[in-house]
């Protein structure tokens, strides 16, 4: 069975892609979470997996099996090499986690479903607000059956939606749900590094700079416990991904005005 890598480096880039795309969002701004991992080997990664889900698929199509195929399909979708591609790959992954939810509703397939949207959004331009909305339905819905499925995954990536996304009329973006997510977020797996991360980038960009000096000593001690632990079995692009957006903030903080 492959590695499995964590969705948030990932996440990050499908949504700064889908806004960039519309036109709504800073293409500087992205650099912020890169992560310098050589994109042949994770292409090559991901396609071995997609390979092994599939015929796995193929000969027992299992909800299990259709949900770490759809989880492969949206990690894919950063390595594609073009729109067609990562089109074709996440139609693919809406359908496994269609199939998983025509079954059963679970969270893991409204999960996959969203994030498999996301990309899908990544290769339009005048239907994506309306794939932004199907995300935000089956993000939420996701959370009704399982807020801690994938360290609060979808409680963070509803609210990172909301925090990145222009708000109305134009699309869904909200402070005040970004902020109401993101906390959630952090009160449902505080050890998790990605959420305490989110909400300190958020509090920055909202000028909200006491609290995020207060809030940024708690995200360095979630990150040097899972470091020190060894439990947090995560790929080195997304420890990457984490220390890069920290020593950002860090920055940001340093010279942000104080009191």
């Amino acid at each position: 069975m492959p590695a499995t890598t964590n969705s948030a480096p990932c996440y990050r880039a499908f949504v700064g892609m889908v806004l960039l795309l519309l036109g709504f969002a800073d293409a500087a701004a992205q650099s912020d979470g890169a992560a310098s991992i050589s994109p042949a080997i994770l292409r090559s990664n991901s396609l071995r997996s997609l390979a092994i889900w599939r015929e796995t698929i193929r000969t027992n199509a299992s909800n299990s099996a259709r949900i770490e195929f759809a989880k492969e399909a949206f990690l894919f979708g950063d390595v594609a090499n073009d729109a067609t591609e990562r089109e074709a790959v996440a139609l693919e992954g809406i359908e496994a986690s269609r199939a998983v939810l025509q079954n059963t509703n679970v969270a893991a397939g409204n999960y996959y479903l969203a994030l498999n949207l996301g990309q899908l959004a990544r290769t339009r331009s005048l239907t994506a607000l309306s794939l932004v909305k199907q995300m935000e339905l089956h993000f939420k819905e996701a959370i009704a059956l399982d807020a801690k499925y994938e360290h609060a995954g979808a409680l963070r990536h509803l609210g990172e939606l909301y925090f990145e996304a222009p708000g109305w009329p134009i699309s869904i973006g909200s402070r005040t749900q970004a902020r109401t997510f993101i906390e959630k977020a952090v009160a449902t797996d505080p050890d998790y590094p990605e959420n305490p991360l989110l909400n300190v980038e958020a509090l920055v960009r909202w000028g909200e700079y006491a609290k995020a000096r207060v809030e940024i000593k708690s995200l360095e001690a979630v990150i040097a416990k899972a470091q020190a632990s060894g439990t947090n079995h995560e790929s080195s692009q997304t420890w990457a991904d984490w220390r890069m957006r920290l020593n950002v903030i860090q920055q940001k903080l340093n010279q942000a005005p104080t009191p």
